[in-house]
C-alpha cells in the first residue's frame, strides 16, 4: 500500500499534462520543418560536392591517358631547304637546278651553333644519287639553308646522317630559341601526339601548323620498323618532329601514304635514340 501511495504522490507532483505541454512547446520552438529543410540542404550540398569530385577525378584520369601538353615548342621549328645545281648534264645541255623543302626541329645549341634534326632525304634528296652516278659528285653543287620560326635565314651543313633511319642533323650559326629534348621513354599505342610541320611547304615566319594525332604503333619486318601516327602528312612534312604530351620528340616524320593524308610514317623512338646517341658520342 505504501508503494502505491508513493507512486500516486509522485504522479501528482510530476503533473503529466504540464510535462506534455512543455515537451510540445519545446518541439514547436524547434520548428521541425526548418530542421528538415536544413538537413535536406546539407544532403544536397554533400551530393553536389561528391559529383564534382568524381567528375574532376575522371577528368584527371582522361588527362593522364590522353596527355595535355602545357606548351608546344612550336618556335623551335625550322624549315630546311636544299638547293641542287647540276653542271654538265650528260646530254650536253645547260646546267639546271632543283630544290627540296622539308621541316626540322632545333635540338641543340652550343658555342653559337644550332643543331637541327630533320629527315635524311630532306638533306639528301633522292634524285641526288641518280645524278651522282650520271655526272659525278664534282659536277654537283648542293646548298642547305634553314629558316627559323622567327624568319632567320642562314646557311647550314650536314654534320650527321643515317640513310637507314632516314635521319639527319644540320648545323647553322644562329640562335633563336631553346632546343627541344628527346624523350627518354617510347610512346604508348593510343597516346595523343603533336606535330609541328609545314605540309606542302605551308609556313611563314611566326606561323607554323600545329597538328594533333595519335600513336598507332609500329610496322615493318625484321629489324626495319617504322612508327605510324594518325596525323596530317604531306610533302613538306618530312623531317618534322612528333612530340609527346611533355613537348619531347618521340619520332621524325619521313613518309606519307598516298590518299591517306591523315597518316604519317616516322622513325621509331628506338631509331631516334640510337641516332642521337651517335651524335652525342661524336660531338660531346
Amino acid at each position: 500500500m505504501r508503494v502505491f501511495s508513493f507512486l500516486k504522490t509522485l504522479l501528482q507532483a510530476l503533473n503529466p499534462t504540464r510535462v506534455f505541454n512543455q515537451i510540445f512547446e519545446l518541439v514547436r520552438k524547434l520548428n521541425p520543418i526548418k530542421i528538415i529543410e536544413q538537413s535536406l540542404r546539407i544532403v544536397v550540398l554533400l551530393l553536389v560536392a561528391f559529383i564534382l569530385y568524381s567528375h574532376q577525378a575522371e577528368i584527371n584520369h582522361i588527362k593522364s591517358e590522353t596527355g595535355i601538353i602545357r606548351e608546344i615548342p612550336f618556335d623551335a621549328f625550322a624549315q630546311v631547304e636544299v638547293g641542287v645545281l647540276i653542271n654538265s648534264p650528260p646530254d650536253g645541255g645547260e646546267s639546271f637546278e632543283f630544290t627540296s623543302v622539308g621541316s626540322g626541329m632545333l635540338i641543340d645549341y652550343k658555342d653559337g651553333i644550332s643543331t637541327i634534326l630533320t629527315a635524311d632525304h630532306v638533306c639528301n634528296p633522292p634524285p641526288l644519287d641518280h645524278w651522282y652516278g650520271l655526272v659525278g659528285r664534282q659536277n654537283i653543287e648542293k646548298t642547305i639553308s634553314i629558316t627559323s620560326y622567327y624568319g632567320n635565314i642562314v646557311e647550314a651543313e650536314v654534320v650527321l646522317n643515317d640513310t637507314e633511319y632516314d635521319l639527319c642533323l644540320v648545323r647553322a650559326e644562329v640562335y633563336w630559341t631553346i632546343p627541344v629534348d628527346i624523350s627518354s621513354v617510347p610512346p604508348r599505342v593510343g597516346e595523343k601526339i603533336y606535330n609541328v610541320a609545314s605540309p606542302t611547304g605551308f609556313f611563314y615566319p611566326g606561323m607554323v601548323p600545329i597538328l594533333e594525332g595519335r600513336y598507332s604503333g609500329d610496322l615493318g619486318y625484321s629489324q626495319d620498323y617504322d612508327s605510324v601516327y594518325s596525323v596530317y602528312t604531306r610533302r613538306g612534312s618530312s623531317g618534322s618532329a612528333v612530340l609527346n604530351s611533355h613537348g619531347e620528340i618521340i619520332g621524325i616524320i619521313h613518309s606519307a601514304i598516298g590518299d591517306l593524308s591523315h597518316v604519317g610514317i616516322a622513325s621509331t623512338w628506338q631509331e631516334l635514340n640510337d641516332f642521337i646517341l651517335t651524335y652525342e658520342v661524336f660531338f660531346y
